[in-house]
């Protein structure tokens, strides 16, 4: 499996990392704003 880290989960970078999370990478996603950290918790990323 593949992984990969992506900084910034806001209005480009949370679609870019959905669509690799489903093309089956696994992604570490950064975002200082919680609200967009989780957003990314529940399609299956992981967040710090």
């Amino acid at each position: 499996m593949k992984k990969v880290g992506f900084i910034g989960m806001g209005i480009m970078g949370l679609p870019m990392a959905m669509n690799l999370v489903k093309n089956g990478v696994q992604v570490t996603g950064f975002d200082v704003v919680e609200s967009r950290r989780k957003a990314f918790e529940e399609n299956k990323g992981i967040s710090t």
